[in-house]
């Protein structure tokens, strides 16, 4: 693909250290570890491309686009920076709010595919707040029921159109508060600066966080956790409620196979 191949990454690259010089040294282990070669199947840019265009191109008002790529570097070298507790008490005033599925799935995905994991957070700190997806699915049975769930929960925050009779496309996209939600949360951070692992995080999560946990949680837990207040409506208690059905669990496997192509989740 255009743009995918190693004098491509090179070039990304350079104009990543030009840009932000103080980010050579990281780019050199991401580099190292193959990170930067990765390529998202969803626009063909390699994750150095994707971390170029985070730079380049706009991002949301709110946003600053050092910090979200400063984000991504901290996170692409340690997944476990992902955070998961809130720090700012939106609906109750108590921090008993966690987002354990979501984050969960984020660390995985660092892993199995980090330019896709990019792809996301590119598009969600965009000016659009959203991100599309194009999905093919061989098997009629497994389409007709990812049709069906999508139309029946996907509601706002997903839109789906039928481009074959395998295949859809979707537009995803957090609550509407969410943006507002991460650049408040990312600017009471309990630290300044970008650890990499090697100091204690606090609570405070960054704002890529907010932003692909609320896509997650709202697609794929079928909106029973509401992003707005980060409170799962269930319980009005912290965590994410799991399936209560096997239809449930069909489809909760599906969505997140549907974010990270290589990840598979079995419940037990």
């Amino acid at each position: 693909m255009a743009g995918s191949g190693a004098g491509a990454v090179r070039s990304f690259t350079r104009k990543l250290s030009a840009a932000q010089p103080r980010s050579e040294p990281v780019l050199d282990v991401l580099a190292d570890h193959g990170l930067l070669a990765a390529t998202c199947a969803d626009d063909g840019l390699p994750a150095a491309g994707l971390l170029w265009r985070i730079m380049e191109r706009p991002r949301h008002p709110l946003l600053d686009a050092r910090h979200v790529y400063w984000s991504a570097l901290e996170q692409l070298v340690n997944p476990a920076t992902v955070t998961q507790k809130i720090a700012i008490p939106f609906a109750t005033g108590e921090t008993v709010a966690k987002t354990c599925v979501s984050s969960a799935v984020c660390t995985v995905m660092l892993r199995k595919d980090p330019a896709f994991y990019l792809y996301m957070i590119e598009g969600l700190t965009s000016p659009r707040v959203a991100f599309e997806i194009v999905r093919r699915y061989p098997d009629p049975v497994s389409f007709r029921r990812r049709l069906a769930w999508l139309s029946e929960f996907a509601g706002d925050h997903v839109k789906v159109w039928q481009l074959a009779p395998d295949t859809l496309r979707m537009l995803i996209s957090p609550d509407e508060t969410t943006a507002e939600r991460a650049a408040a949360e990312h600017a009471h951070r309990r630290h300044t600066r970008y650890h990499f692992g090697d100091a204690e995080t606090g609570d405070t999560r960054k704002a890529v966080d907010v932003l692909v946990q609320s896509v997650i949680t709202n697609y794929v837990l079928q909106g029973n956790y509401a992003a707005a207040a980060d409170v799962d409506r269930r319980t009005g208690l912290g965590g994410v409620p799991m399936p209560d059905s096997e239809k449930d669990t069909y489809s909760y496997n599906c969505m997140l196979q549907d974010l990270g192509r290589s990840i598979r989740v079995v419940l037990t």
